[in-house]
């Protein structure tokens, strides 16, 4: 963790999958970005990302909706207006180790070639 330009980085080693993890936080614009690369298709063929808040009895259950390709969610706060969140996930192209992972599928099971 680096105080000093507040960010955090994250290392996952286990077989196979050695994803890295930045994070970083704004104080004055209440910011907070995660970016997660390296993920390996071979330790899984899915990853899942948890979007969600601690449990609070004394508020109502949050919004949660779709909107401009971002995952929103939406809390009333009692006397302090809204707090809102929002996630998007921007996946980009990868082709590694896509002749190991097609040598081990059947072909049932195997995307179709794009390009």
């Amino acid at each position: 963790m680096s105080l000093y330009d507040s960010t955090v980085q994250v290392d996952l080693d286990r077989h196979l999958c050695h994803p890295r993890l930045n994070a970083f936080v704004d104080a004055n614009s209440n910011l907070f970005l995660l970016k997660v690369r390296d993920v390996s298709a071979l330790g899984g063929f899915y990853n899942n990302i948890y979007f969600s808040r601690p449990e609070d009895i004394e508020l109502d259950a949050p919004e949660l909706k779709i909107e401009k390709n971002r995952l929103v969610l939406k809390m009333e706060l009692p006397e302090a207006g809204f707090y809102v969140t929002a996630m998007q996930i921007v996946p980009r192209p990868s082709h590694a180790f896509r002749r190991e992972m097609k040598k081990m599928l059947r072909p049932q099971y195997q995307a179709p070639e794009l390009g």
